[in-house]
């Protein structure tokens, strides 16, 4: 009997807010038996091509992917996973600027913030950390931690920077609308990331396909028992394409979260099965 082949569709490297440079990812995802992984790094693509240029030859499929942040209706925060994206578009790529110079000065205004709570890390450390890639809110929390001033990354989040907290700055967001039209219009399919972090799945999903939405991340890692099921459900009630993934950012977090999150490589066939079909549609256009 074939083994089951398994993909993991959201994954970060040290372009956002990872530990592993793509060849690490990549190395790491042959070691792990999957078929197929998808980079989707933080507003930047530029994991894509070292990704696929270490893969390879090893039978590693590599699905160029983004992850953007979204404002929903009623300002709720969301991530919008962009698959197959045409990743050297010159459209996109300014938009990635632009919400990337945002990052920098929204790290600045934070490590402000904590300075005034005697929580001292300057700028300089968050870029070394960030090696080049896009700062953001998870290596401020692992300096906070190698400083001595948490316990933990999680305790950074709970008690200073995540949302709502006192050292917390407000990130620009495109709209969901912006987010999933810019997706679309480079050729990706835009699917919604870890839904089980969001609040009305169902209104927010109902408003979404309004807006062109095309997946949901129904394989995701939830960490509470059997919850893929109602977002399957969801899938199918509104035609949608189910993907997944382990958004494992390396070491940044408390394990190694790669390919923990048993996503079938069915998944990937009917999101190039959509994929298809949607640069047909754009062709007749």
């Amino acid at each position: 009997m074939a083994t089951e082949a398994y993909v993991d569709l959201h994954l970060h490297t040290n372009f956002s807010d990872g530990t592993f440079s793509p060849k690490e990812v990549v190395e790491r995802s042959i070691k792990c038996g999957l078929r197929a992984i998808s980079i989707t790094d933080h507003d930047n693509t530029d994991g894509i091509a070292p990704a696929i240029s270490a893969a390879r030859g090893s039978g590693l499929e590599i699905v160029p992917g983004v992850e953007l942040s979204a404002d929903g209706k009623n300002n709720q925060e969301m991530h919008i996973l962009g698959y197959y994206i045409q990743w050297e578009n010159n459209r996109l790529q300014d938009e990635l600027r632009n919400l990337q110079d945002t990052r920098q000065l929204r790290a600045k205004k934070m490590l402000g913030r904590l300075g005034q709570l005697k929580i001292n890390i300057p700028f300089r450390e968050v870029e070394e950390l960030a090696a080049g890639g896009v700062p953001g809110r998870l290596h401020i929390a692992r300096l906070m931690l190698q400083h001595g001033y948490v316990s933990s990354t999680d305790e950074a989040f709970d008690r200073y920077i995540g949302n709502g907290k006192r050292a917390y700055i407000k990130k620009h967001r495109l709209s969901s609308q912006e987010a999933i039209e810019l997706i679309r219009a480079v050729g990706g399919i835009p699917v919604l990331a870890h839904p089980h972090l969001l609040s009305n799945i169902s209104s927010t999903v109902a408003n979404l396909l309004v807006e062109g939405l095309m997946g949901i991340e129904a394989y995701c890692n939830c960490r509470c028992p059997g919850p893929s099921q109602q977002y399957l459900k969801l899938a199918k009630k509104h035609h949608l394409i189910s993907t997944g993934g382990s958004d494992c950012h390396g070491l940044a977090k408390n394990e190694v979260l790669m390919g923990k999150t048993k996503t079938p490589y069915s998944t990937l066939k009917e999101l190039k099965n959509a994929l298809n079909s949607h640069r047909a549609l754009q062709r007749s256009n």
